[in-house]
């Protein structure tokens, strides 16, 4: 019993690139009659284009013999795209009753299919990876992700002194100062 990594061709690529802006979002509103702004964020609708239309189709085979003819037996497990092995769980494109029915079939159990398809898996993957983060998206998501971990970092630090829902009414995402006047109501509130 083996396991079979076909590489298909997918008819359409895949939509769903990483957008290609951070951008500072708001929202404005009054509470008994105190206008406030808070600064929130949201990305931009532009999306990077995603052109590689590869697919991995994954099979498990197994041979045996019967009145001296080989015999083959496959099961197809499922087929994961190109981009969706960066970014999700080849379980997570599997239907879990299917996927137990055919285990019950091959005569395996799960832990010994996801350990027989990692050791063929994890060599594409790594070589996926690699290409991905070659690419002018996987930059632009770790200067995101880098601008995002700063954010919450910054807003935890300022919301233990000042109090919770308090950062964002005075500063952006990007740590810039947006609302002078309430920073300077929070500074002699806690003086």
């Amino acid at each position: 019993m083996f396991c079979v990594i076909q590489k298909v061709v997918k008819k359409k690529p895949n939509p769903y690139g990483a957008c290609k802006e951070l951008l500072v979002d708001s929202y404005t509103f009054s509470i008994n009659g105190e206008t406030r702004t808070k600064y929130t964020y949201k990305y931009s609708d532009e999306r990077f284009e995603r052109p590689i239309k590869d697919a991995y189709k994954i099979s498990i085979h197994k041979s045996y013999r019967e009145s001296g003819k080989v015999k083959k037996k496959q099961w197809v497990i499922c087929t994961i795209g190109y981009y969706d092995l960066l970014e999700h769980w080849v379980g997570d494109c599997v239907n879990s009753k299917k996927l137990h029915e055919k285990l019950d079939e091959i005569g395996i159990t799960e832990d010994e299919l996801w350990n027989m398809v990692y050791k063929k898996l994890d060599p594409i993957i790594e070589q996926v990876k690699q290409e991905f983060e070659s690419t002018e998206e996987y930059r632009v998501q770790k200067k995101h992700k880098a601008i995002l971990e700063k954010h919450w970092e910054e807003k935890k630090k300022f919301e233990e002194k000042y109090g919770t829902d308090t950062y964002q009414y005075c500063y952006d995402v990007f740590g810039q100062l947006r609302n002078e006047e309430y920073l300077r109501k929070l500074e002699r509130q806690y003086k």
